[in-house]
Formats: C-alpha cells, sequence, structure tokens
C-alpha cells in the first residue's frame, strides 16, 4: 500500500519566503530515491536543489517550470510506502541547501500545505519591497498583500502609508519603462525570469539607492607576477590553484584593518553606519545563467593559500551549480575580475548593501617610466566604486593607494597573513 504526502517550499533561511521554479529534474511518473534532486528552486540569493527526503514516485506538480512557489506552499505530491511513519516524513536534518520539508498525508490532492497564521509570522514579499517597507518605517507584516498567494507588492506598502510622509524613489525593473518595445523583423522574445530577471532588479535597485563614485588607479604588478610564478608549481603540488585573486582579497583585507569605513553597510530602517569587524569578500563568478557571488569569509584570519583554495573551491561550485546558500551570504565587500576577459576600465555596480566594489581589469605589459627611464612593468588599472554617503574621496585614494603598496610589494601580504 502507498499514501500520498504532499512536499513544500521549504524554509531556505535567509528571509527566502519565495522562490522561482527553474526546472523540475523529477517530471510526473519519475521514481525518486531518498536524497535524489526533485525540483531546482532559484531565490533571489541561490539556486537550490531540493531533494526528496524518502522515495517514491512523483505524482503531480503544483508549479510550472517559471512560475513563482511561496514558502510553505504546495511542489509537489509524492506516493511513498505506508511503512514509512508521519514523524519520519516531517523530520530531517537541516543542511545547507534545505531545510526540513513540510509534508502531510492527504485525503485529496490539495494546492497549497495548511498553515497557522501567527503574529509573528513574516509577510510573503520580495527583498526590494522589504527595502520599500523599512524606509517608510512600516511594518511589512501589517501590510495585507494583493500580489499573488497574498504576497505584499511595493504599492501596497505605499497604499498603506498614511499622512504627508515622502515616498523614497526605489524603482523596479519592471516599473522603469511602460513604453513598449516595438517589435522588428527578426525579433526573439525571451521571458526576463530566473537569476537574470534577480541580477537585473539587483542593478536597479543598487543604483536607485547607491550615489557610486568611481576611482581609477594602476598597479603594477610585476613583483607579483614573479612571486606567483614562483610559488605556482609548489601550491599546485599541493592540491591548489593559485591565481592573483587571492592576493588581491588579502591586499583588500589588510587595507581594511586601516580603513574601517569601506568594510560597512548602512542600515536604513535604523539610520546607522555599521562597520564590520569580520572581512568577508565576496567575489563574482560568471556562469552560464548569469554573475553569481560566493563568498570567502573570515579572510583577515586565512593565509593565502587558504584563500586561494577557497577561490578555487567555491569558483567551480559556482559554475557547476552546486553552491549553497552559506556559501552566498555574509559579503561585506566585493571584488569582481572582469579583466580576465578583457578591458582597461570598468564601473562595477556595488552590491547592495556594501558600500565598496573592486573592478579587476587587464593585466598587461606597458611601458612606463621608472627612475626617468622607459621599462617594460606588467600593469593593470583599478576600477573602484563607492558609496559616497560613507566613503570620502579622499579616504578612497588613500584606501587604494594602501591596497596598491600592498600589491607592489607582495612579500608583505605574505609576511602579514
Amino acid at each position: 500500500m502507498s499514501k500520498t504526502v504532499t512536499v513544500c517550499l521549504p524554509d531556505i533561511g535567509e528571509g527566502v519566503v519565495e522562490g522561482e521554479v527553474v526546472e523540475w529534474l523529477k517530471k510526473v511518473g519519475d521514481t525518486v530515491e531518498q536524497d535524489e534532486p526533485v525540483v531546482l528552486v532559484m531565490t533571489d540569493k541561490a539556486s537550490v536543489e531540493l531533494p526528496a527526503l524518502h522515495p517514491g514516485i512523483v505524482s503531480k506538480h503544483y508549479i510550472a517550470e517559471g512560475d513563482i512557489a511561496n514558502k510553505d506552499k504546495a511542489l509537489y505530491d509524492l506516493e511513498i510506502s505506508d511503512d514509512i511513519s508521519s514523524t519520519a516524513i516531517t523530520t530531517t536534518k537541516k543542511e545547507d541547501v534545505a531545510t526540513p520539508i513540510s509534508e502531510k498525508k492527504v485525503d485529496e490532492t490539495p494546492k497549497q500545505c495548511p498553515l497557522t497564521k501567527t503574529n509573528n509570522e513574516k509577510s510573503l514579499a520580495t527583498p526590494a519591497t522589504r527595502k520599500v517597507a523599512r524606509d517608510l518605517e512600516i511594518d511589512i507584516n501589517l501590510v495585507t498583500g494583493s500580489g499573488k498567494g497574498g504576497r505584499v507588492t511595493k504599492e501596497d506598502v505605499q497604499n498603506y502609508q498614511s499622512g504627508g510622509a515622502s515616498l523614497i524613489p526605489i524603482f523596479s525593473s519592471q516599473r522603469v519603462s511602460s513604453t513598449p518595445v516595438h517589435n522588428l523583423e527578426g525579433d526573439e522574445r525571451t521571458p526576463l525570469k530566473g537569476l537574470r530577471k534577480i541580477i537585473a532588479d539587483r542593478m536597479v535597485e543598487s543604483k536607485s539607492i547607491v550615489p557610486h563614485f568611481a576611482y581609477f588607479d594602476e598597479v603594477d604588478l610585476t613583483k607579483l607576477v614573479k612571486l606567483r610564478s614562483e610559488l605556482k608549481e609548489d601550491a599546485m603540488a599541493m592540491g591548489i590553484k593559485l591565481t592573483y585573486m587571492p592576493f588581491f582579497i588579502k591586499a583588500i583585507s589588510l587595507a581594511i584593518e586601516k580603513f574601517e569605513n569601506v568594510n560597512a553597510s548602512i542600515d536604513l530602517s535604523t539610520n546607522e553606519l555599521v562597520l564590520h569587524k569580520v572581512h568577508n569578500v565576496g567575489m563574482a563568478v560568471a556562469t552560464d545563467k548569469g554573475l553569481i557571488v560566493p563568498v570567502i569569509k573570515d579572510v583577515a584570519n586565512k593565509s593565502i593559500l587558504e584563500i586561494a583554495q577557497e577561490v578555487s573551491s567555491l569558483a567551480q561550485k559556482t559554475r557547476d551549480g552546486k553552491i549553497t546558500t552559506n556559501d552566498l551570504k555574509g559579503s561585506t565587500i566585493t571584488v569582481s575580475n572582469i579583466g580576465s576577459v578583457g578591458g582597461l576600465f570598468a564601473t562595477p555596480i556595488i552590491n547592495y548593501p556594501e558600500v565598496a566594489i573592486l573592478g579587476m581589469t587587464k593585466l598587461q605589459e606597458r611601458a612606463v617610466v621608472r627612475d626617468h627611464e622607459i621599462v617594460i612593468r606588467s600593469m593593470m588599472n583599478l576600477s573602484w566604486c563607492f558609496d559616497h554617503r560613507v566613503v570620502d574621496g579622499s579616504v578612497a585614494a588613500h584606501f587604494s593607494n594602501e591596497v596598491i603598496s600592498l600589491l607592489e610589494n607582495p612579500n608583505m601580504i605574505l609576511l602579514r597573513s
């Protein structure tokens, strides 16, 4: 004998209350083993493969690919053996990728899992909508949602506001322009969804909120090129791929010790500047689906080789689609290696709510003047963007100079690691 359980979107953590169903890895009628991935869900934090807690047969999908699933709402039905107790069905060990999935035995096929609303329950809303509520000093849990599944929209928050307060203009990429794009011969339209939609919304949010201040300089990496060349074979023998990125990450961390405002965030809900004591450096990684930023945590207490090992491991996990929410959370400053593809200058967009980002550009040999003589050196342009509400121009320049000094004397990075 078998029974039907309904598997719901779990509490993935980090305030995530919804996700897009990117791909059903198991179709209706497919047999699934315990811990085998059933569905790929994209949140605003990461791609998450949700595994089956028990062996069975997938009997129904509730959410189509490309549609949004809300927390604690039904995802699919699973036919399982009667031998599995209800206690076993609802209990599992919490992991990075997925927290316990709520399942229940059903007599009829439900469209959602039963929920008990409490005063402490979070409203369904996107991070951008929650940001609007914080800016307007509104408790979003008091707002009635008019969106799909009771989701609170930005309009709901703004309509809730009463009396004379000025609205802070926060824009969604969906609302930038209502002017339709005219079709031209040969045009192809594809939905803006998944990771690309998340990137679009975050870029608009950052540029709408943060007054970006760009700062450019150049760094002579000749000594670093030589040092890496001397160390990379020994590092490879230890199973570690040594690139330039770990030196940049460590140099930034060492410079933050003198300029702590660069490792900060503004908490608009309390109107406070938050100085982060831990140095968690985000590393932008290009994938086929878009840009993802895994985080090397606690850089201040790690050596170059430890950082290099994490850089390599996280980059590979990201490209393989195996990155977890824990790998992506907690960054305090970000580095993007644009130069691995090309380019001499860039104005990278800050990974909000951070206040600084570095764009590494192309490393190339150039003729420069040293001691009144023209010599060939390995040069790179640095492209910084800072949040001008927090970082003044002089601070940006001094901070960049400190990073440059360390990169031009890489032995100092090793000595201080």
